[in-house]
């Protein structure tokens, strides 16, 4: 019986020239990862949520509006920044996002398969693609397609071709 040409490509490990071996991650657990880094934002600015909703502000205004307004902008910060710290010092240490530590994957250098660094990873993979989302129609597109191209043989999404990543397990 012939193999369907139309299913995704398996797994499989890849060599770089230096002989180190690495797992590409599965399409799956990749998956996950995101969806978990996803719920785990909305925890982390769940208790914003949670003091506009208990207050009242978000129904009536009046007097407590104004005040508890700014006291959930200020917990709304704290939670982004604390978000961003956590998941900055896992990229720039350790190529992953909280999801992508709890999956077991991490982003490496598609030729050397070692650490790209911080300064890749945020510039080329975040920054860049997320400059690209920005631009009227061009970045619907480009948020699209860019998730889809984890379906190619090669299992890198736009954002890992941009940055010449890859992610395998770790």
């Amino acid at each position: 019986m012939e193999a369907n040409p139309y299913a995704s490509p398996d797994s499989e490990e890849i060599v770089n020239t230096n002989e180190v071996k690495s797992e590409i991650a599965e399409r799956g657990t990749r998956l996950v990862a995101v969806i978990l880094d996803s719920l785990i934002g909305i925890l982390f600015f769940l208790p914003a949520i949670l003091i506009l909703v208990l207050s009242g502000a978000l129904g009536e205004g009046g007097d407590k509006a104004g005040p508890m307004m700014i006291v959930f902008a200020v917990v709304m910060l704290v939670s982004f920044l604390a978000l961003l710290i956590i998941n900055l010092r896992l990229i720039i240490k350790h190529g992953q996002t909280i999801g992508k530590k709890i999956m077991k994957i991490k982003i490496v250098d598609f030729n050397t398969h070692e650490h790209p660094g911080g300064g890749k990873i945020i510039g080329l993979r975040m920054i860049v693609t997320g400059l690209l989302g920005v631009i009227p129609i061009v970045g619907s597109i480009i948020s699209i397609v860019d998730p889809l191209l984890i379906f190619r043989e090669s299992n890198q999404c736009l954002h890992d071709q941009i940055a010449n990543t890859i992610v395998v397990k770790a």
